[in-house]
Order: C-alpha cells, then structure tokens, then sequence
C-alpha cells in the first residue's frame, strides 16, 4: 500500500469514495496508480501534489491536463473530470516493473511563468534545472555548412544535400559509403574534395545546445553536485537531455516535470469564467453536459470549427463531416487518426464508413471489447496494450510491447527494431490463439506492427479531444462571451482578422474603439463587442491604464490636456482605431492634433471611377497592422467590382483568399489584395535571384513567385500598398507565379 506520497489515510479516504459511488471494481485501478506513483516520486516525497495544489489554487480552478486518466487525482478533487467516463486506465500502471513517466501539467499560458518560479522558489535553485537539449551535426546539415564556407555555388550545394537522403541509415555510413551509394554524390566529391573532407571531421559533434521549452526536473538532492549542467543565457540547465540513453536523465532516475502553457487552456478557463460572471451561474467545468446534442449538431457535425482547438484545418473539417462525432469518445478517435500515417492510409474514411454502415468484420471476445469503441480499427496505444494483456502478457511486458512498436529510436536500424519486436511475436500469437485462429492471431500481430506509424495515446487525445469540445460548447451555446475571449488570445495580424470574420459569421458586431468605454481587452456591450485598446498599435499597459484611470473625456482638447498619451503616433494610432469617433469626424480630429497629414475633407474613395488609395491608406488603413480597421475586406471587394465594371478583361478578378479555392490550376487569373511582405532570396536550383511575396485580405493569403525579370518593378511595392497583378500557372498547391504587375493603387 502508498507510504510515501499517498500515505495509507489518502488511500483509504479515495477507496471509501470510491465504494460510496458504487464504483468498487475500480479499487484495484487506484490501488496500482498509487503503488507506481509512489515509486518514481521516491526521491520527491511532496513535490508532486505540491505543484498541482499550487496551479490549482492559483488558478482560481481545476484545469484539463494529460493526466486526465489519473483516478487518484480525481478522487483528490485536483482535477474535474471523471477519467471512467472520459478517460482510460494509465499507461504507467505496470506490475512493478515501473516506468518513469513524464509528468504533463497543461496550464494557463500566461500563468505558467508563475508555476516555473514556484518551483524555483519552493524547492530551491539548487535542487530545479530545466532540461537541456542538443542537436549533433548530421550528413546534410554539414554539407550545406562546409560548402557554404568554401564558396561552393548554391547549385552544387543543393545538387549535394538533395542526393542525400535523411535517416539513421545514412548517419550510420562514411562518406565514402554513400558515394558508393549514389554516383552523383561521387561525382560532387571529386569536384569538392575539400568538402568530403571537413565535412567527415564535423559529423556527430554538437551542433547546438538550449533549453527545454517545458521540462524541468526536480530532486531532493542537490543537482549542482549531481549532474553535468549547462549555463544557457542567465540561466542553468541539465547538459544531460531527458531520455533513457547513458547519459539521459531518466536513466539516472529523474522524473521530468513538463509545464506546458496551453493558450486553449486560457480560452476555455477565461470563457468558463465570463458565461458565469454574466449569467450568474456557478459552473464548472465538470457541470458541462459532455453529451449537449446541440453542440454536436452545431459546430461537429458541421464542422463550423473555426477557433476550435485541434480542429480548424480543413483536413479536420472534411472528416468532421464524414464522421458527424457525437461523443467526446469520437472527438477523441478523429483527433487521433488526423495524422499523417491514418490519413496515408485512408482510415478516417473507414472509420465514419464502418460507424453509419456498420459493416465490418468484428473480432470475438474478449478481443470485441478492445476494439469495438473505434469500429474494429487500432487507432490508440492503449488497445495494444490490452489485446496483449489477453495474450498473457503482464503489465510490464504490455507497456514494453508498446514502447517497441511506437518508441522507434532514432539510433537503431530496422533490423534491431524487427528483432525487439520478434521477440514479443510468439507469447503475442500463441495467447490470442485461445480466442482466434492462429492466423487470424499473425494478422493482428502485424496490425500491430504497422501502428507504429500512427500509434496515439488515448488518455492524451481524450483530455485534448476535452479542451476542443468545451470550445465547441461555449461556440454553440454562448458565442458572444466565447468570441470576445477569443478576440483577446488573438495575435495581431491575420489571425485577429479571420476572427473577427467569425464574429461577424455568428451574428455580432465588433466596434471601433471608444474612449470613454473601450477597455484594456475587448468588452461585451449589448449584442457588439467592443475593441479593446491593448490590440491597438503601440499603445502599452502603462498607456492603457492611463487612458481608463483619466476617464471621462469631454472632448479631443480634455484628452490631450488630461491623458498620460503625449506620444503622437500613439494619439494618431487612437485615432485611426475609431477611439474619438464619437466626438465627430475624425478627419478634423486628426487635423486639430496634426494639420497636414490627412485630407480636411472626407471624399469619395471612387469618384468618377477612380481609385484613390493615398487617402484610403492613410485614413481606411493606417492602423491596419492593429487590426482595428477590419472593414479593408469591403474595400478591396469593392474595389473589385470596380475594376469588373471598368474593363471586361478584369472579370477574373479575384482575393488572394478565394484563388486556390475558386481557379484551381488555371491562367490569367487577376488577384488584387494587400502587399503584406516582400522576401527577396536566390533558387536553391538555379541559384538566380528571385524573390517571394505574400498578397492577404482579410480571410487569408496568397504566396507568389517573382522570377528575376519581374523583381526590379516589384521591388518599389512598399507592404501595405493594394496591389494588382496577374497571376500564371500554380507551382504547387499553395503558391503561384507572378505573371506581371498590372496596377498599383498609391496615386503617384
């Protein structure tokens, strides 16, 4: 029984919930949890609830994490959600033969500094150190270095890299080995010799060196006498990485702490905290209907997924619709088969064919239960696991079989791997031969086998699959409070546009900026949401708290003489985000603070047909990169259609958003849209200049070529103009060729 972390009192407190809930089968589930997480939290008797205690109590709440099938945590009220409804048994639970497992943590991304330097503070320095991370110079990368430093020209270098192929196997041979393998490469070597050379020598040594982005390790010894260290920046961390190896952390017994700052995990918290505060309920996040059919008809059978975590590819979208999940369970299975290796071999397909058919071969018992929750098909490590338990295989032999077939290590060959995975073949047929036909059993083994390609943890999908669906039901069932928290976690640019696009799809307004009511994030006023001033360009914290702390203004005059805002770009930025539009014009507003930069007069942007940008970029745009002026859209569709009416040959006449999806791979299309940036590079092939430019309105992108012949004129584009151009034949599927300039809209 638990002594150390749990102590025998917590284990019978959480057994006699558990009977109590008439959930006695499961005892033996907690029993085994304790057992393993006492033994790798030996060196850390109190660390682990600490932390969890602290994020919890920090946040106000109790959070989605991936340990979302931890009964234990559960029962001790650290997490909400029940892991028997959602959840699976965790992979750690072995007979003895224990695992050291990561330790995930998924918290608020703006409070996982704070969780760091608890930590720190807690435990002390001397016994924390985040994990350091190295990367040894392979094949390729030295090549590319070594003939750069010689002045190889960039054709022979690509020729070089391009004839090499990645992987262990070719990090295994000499060089001289590969030359053998590849006449081209042989031929490069005696044309550089000097790069074989010194590019042999550089192989394998470090590379570069830094810092886990999330992991850190925590003891009850001193690490600063214990382990080699790195000092990275102002900061110290292990010079050993995380693995299992001789020198791996895990090796040496360290348990890795991971603090993952999730910004879904912000959203879902932040929007949880709102639909309460405004509706004056008491909710949390366990009160949510896993099972709120709306929800599902709505936004998943739909696939109106736009702002949902994991979910707003339109890869995810077209299975979404084919699979019409009505359960977190099948959330769960289409999070895991969107992959490359499931969608390579077309199971998502298969898997919405078998659930509205219902045609499928199924397997007899107890091998039915694994596998019937996804329709037969082997989509979770998990279910491995279990068709090896009915085998005859121990936990710890189960969990091993797994780590073989989904654990593929970067340093082994094929045949060590087919070797390890050989030696489970046996006990794995022989077991199941009770149930099946010997070769039935040979062909689950090799199902088995192929699942290293796409294996997913099933514990991890379901608590993500959590976060995608709370989403889903705030989007359905709240929309205004769910959108105005997503306008806040918003990163300025493309992805604030898109949206606000989706605010305005669901039926709301968002408002210009208001002086005397717009707030430091974005607020909720009647059915509009209203711009909030920390999205504006330039303007701080410090000037927001200014700004609110100073407020009521009566007039443009009281705001300069009170504000804290002495900064003219900043007032000029206000400006342009709508702040003073209640207090008339802005045009004149603008010329009472800076006389000469805008027009006294509003004019038409199209009179007679003509186009006058220098207005519209200075007044319709100049806060563009703050994303207040979300109207441009119109503008540029306008535009459009002007163009249309003007000239016939203008029919084609498209946004960058809508080339791919309405022209496909056809010529002389015409896309007019904002220059958003212009990279000037040379082919890797041909090693002439060419240059890379990005068209964007406000619901997507365009990437395009431009070859030599057409840089010079393209080059005096500045980003932020409206651009028209002709296009020519797609490279590939996302970028296109430039055919010519057509037009600039700067009135020169």
């Amino acid at each position: 029984m638990s002594k150390i972390l749990i102590g025998d009192k917590i284990f019978s407190n959480a057994s006699k919930i558990l009977r109590d809930r008439g959930l006695d089968e499961h005892i033996a589930w907690l029993q085994q949890e304790c057992d393993a997480i006492d033994f790798y939290q030996a060196r850390y008797p109190d660390q682990y609830k600490d932390i969890q205690r602290f994020i919890t109590d920090n946040k106000g709440k109790k959070l989605p994490g991936n340990k979302q099938n931890s009964l234990l945590y559960w029962l001790l009220d650290i997490y909400e959600d029940n892991p028997i409804d959602t959840g699976k048994k965790p992979e750690m639970i072995t007979d003895g033969d224990v695992d050291l497992v990561d330790i995930d943590q998924d918290v608020c991304r703006h409070g996982r500094q704070k969780v760091i330097n608890y930590i720190y503070e807690r435990f002390g320095k001397e016994k924390v150190k985040q994990i350091g991370v190295y990367q040894l110079a392979k094949t390729r990368a030295v090549i590319q270095d070594v003939a750069g430093a010689l002045g190889v020209p960039a054709k022979d270098t690509f020729g070089m890299t391009k004839t090499i192929q990645a992987g262990d196997a070719t990090e295994k041979k000499t060089f001289d080995e590969l030359a053998e393998d590849f006449d081209k490469l042989k031929q490069y070597f005696k044309k550089y010799p000097k790069v074989k050379f010194y590019a042999e020598k550089i192989r394998g040594m470090l590379r570069n060196y830094g810092t886990h982005p999330a992991g850190v390790i925590i003891s009850s010894e001193n690490l600063d006498e214990n382990i080699a260290l790195n000092k990275i920046g102002d900061g110290i961390s292990s010079a050993w990485e995380e693995g299992t190896g001789t020198y791996g952390l895990k090796h040496m017994g360290y348990v890795k702490f991971d603090i993952l700052g999730l910004k879904n995990v912000s959203i879902v918290g932040a929007t949880l905290d709102l639909v309460n505060k405004r509706h004056g309920l008491n909710w949390k996040l366990s009160d949510i209907p896993l099972d709120d059919e709306y929800t599902f008809k709505k936004i998943f059978h739909t696939a109106d997924t736009d702002t949902i975590f994991q979910f707003e590819s339109g890869t995810a979208k077209g299975i979404l619709k084919d699979v019409k999940a009505d359960s977190v369970a099948e959330l769960s299975a289409v999070s895991a088969l969107l992959r490359p290796g499931p969608l390579m071999e077309g199971m998502p397909t298969e898997y919405a064919k078998r659930k509205f058919s219902g045609q499928y071969e199924r397997w007899p018992e107890p091998l039915n239960t694994v596998l019937e929750e996804t329709y037969g098909i082997i989509t979770y490590q998990e279910q491995i696991m279990k068709l090896a338990l009915i085998a005859g295989f121990t936990d710890s032999e189960s969990n091993k079989f797994r780590k073989v077939l989904v654990k593929y290590r970067d340093w082994e060959s094929m045949a060590q791997r087919q070797k390890k995975i050989g030696a489970y073949k046996e006990k794995f047929i022989t077991g199941l031969s009770k149930y099946i036909k010997e070769s039935d059993a040979l062909d689950l083994f090799e199902k088995c086998a192929a699942f290293a390609a796409y294996g997913f943890n099933q514990a991890h999908s379901v608590s993500y699959s959590l976060i995608s669906y709370w989403g889903g039901y705030f989007k359905a069932n709240y929309p205004i409070e769910y959108m105005k928290v997503i306008l806040d976690n918003s990163e300025p640019g493309t992805d604030m546009m898109k949206h606000i696009n989706v605010t305005k799809k669901l039926g709301f307004s968002v408002e210009r900026a208001n002086i005397n009511a717009s707030q430091k994030k974005f607020s909720i006023v009647d059915k509009k949401i209203l711009f909030g001033f920390g999205a504006i360009k330039t303007i701080t914290p410090n000037d927001v708290n200014g700004i609110i702390e100073n407020a009521p203004y009566n007039n443009f005059q009281d705001f300069l003489d009170r504000s804290t805002i002495k900064n003219k770009a900043k007032v000029e930025n206000l400006i342009f985000a709508g702040a003073f539009d209640s207090w008339g014009e802005e045009v004149e507003i603008f010329n009472e603070f800076h006389k000469g930069r805008l027009p006294k007069k509003k004019q038409s942007l199209y009179e007679e047909q003509k186009f006058n940008f220098t207005e519209l970029k200075q007044y319709e745009y100049g806060a563009m990169s703050t994303n207040v002026k979300y109207l441009i859209n119109d503008t540029i569709k306008e535009m459009v259609q002007i163009l249309v009416e003007r000239d016939f040959k203008f029919a084609n006449t498209m946004l960058p958003s809508e080339v791919r999806m309405k022209m496909g791979n056809k010529m002389g299309i015409y896309c007019i849209g904002i220059l958003d940036k212009y990279i000037a590079k040379r082919s890797k092939s041909s090693g002439k200049p060419m240059g890379i430019a990005t068209l964007k309105d406000d619901n997507g992108s365009l990437d395009f070529f431009i070859w030599q012949n057409k840089m010079k004129k393209f080059e005096e584009i500045q980003p932020g103009e409206l651009v028209l151009i002709s296009l020519g034949r797609f490279k590939d599927s996302e970028t296109m060729f430039l055919n010519k300039i057509y037009e600039r809209f700067n009135d020169e």
